[in-house]
């Protein structure tokens, strides 16, 4: 697998990036601001660029937020921004055995394993 730079930051169970964003002015504070990323929202649009704003464990806003201030503040310049990935044909039984925090999974943007029933 090629190694592909994003900031796959999985926020809670995905990072869902929607047209629609909580009403806020400019000079909001967040817990977290995610800066100039290119954000994908998993529709197959093309990416825009833009920030997300995160406030008590939710996305509060979406867009350029220029003067919005954050605790936390990633540059996510030349990365993508995208929702969390579903692994449709996961082997992770062993790999949590080995590594119970599943790190070679979180570390790719995989939020959800889809196990097929037995």
């Amino acid at each position: 697998m090629t190694h592909i730079r994003t900031a796959s930051l999985t926020l809670g169970a995905a990072l869902v990036i929607s047209a629609c964003a909580a009403p806020g002015g400019p000079a909001d504070t967040y817990d977290l601001l995610i800066r100039g990323g290119r954000l994908v929202d998993g529709s197959g649009s093309p990416a825009v660029e833009g920030d997300v704003a995160v406030k008590d464990g939710r996305i509060a806003r979406i867009g350029r937020l220029e003067g919005a201030q954050a605790t936390r503040v990633i540059d996510a310049g030349g990365l993508v921004v995208a929702p969390g990935f579903i692994d449709l044909h996961t082997h992770s039984d062993l790999d949590l055995l080995a590594d119970g925090t599943a790190q070679s999974k979180i570390r790719q943007g995989v939020t959800l394993d889809a196990a097929p029933a037995r």
